[in-house]
């Protein structure tokens, strides 16, 4: 039962290949959940900033700076908040949505190059198994 040094790279690699695509899988699926459910992944400053339209116009980017030629800002109606605010955060999920998609094709591309890795290596075990120890 002694093994040859190439049936020990050729099962190493095939080790670290079930490990990336095992990786490769947990990640891809994260992703397709994010895709499906994009609020799931919306970071905890992003949700709250969105939670109000308080909370979402002390933390507007166009209320900095707080003073525009010298005179404060004046708040919208909080009709035109709201607005304000509900498009932000489709913008927000949008983009969510948009990254989770290029992880998920990131994923992709490193789970079936991981496979193509294991599966060559493992054919090269096998191959090495049938030749006789010299």
């Amino acid at each position: 039962m002694k093994k040859s040094i190439l049936e020990i790279y050729a099962l190493a690699v095939c080790f670290l290949g079930i490990i990336s695509i095992v990786v490769s899988l947990g990640i891809g699926i994260y992703n397709i959940v994010e895709i499906i459910y994009p609020e799931f992944a919306v970071d905890q400053w992003q949700y709250e900033q969105h939670s109000s339209n308080d909370k979402f116009w002390q933390n507007h980017p166009k209320r900095y700076p707080p003073e525009l030629n010298g005179k404060a800002l004046q708040k919208p109606s909080e009709e035109e908040l709201t607005k304000m605010r509900t498009e932000s955060y489709d913008l927000v999920i949008k983009n969510q949505q948009r990254n989770s998609i290029q992880s998920l094709v990131q994923s992709l591309i490193f789970l079936i190059i991981s496979s193509i890795f294991f599966v060559l290596h493992w054919k090269l075990f096998r191959k090495s198994q049938k030749q006789p120890l010299s």
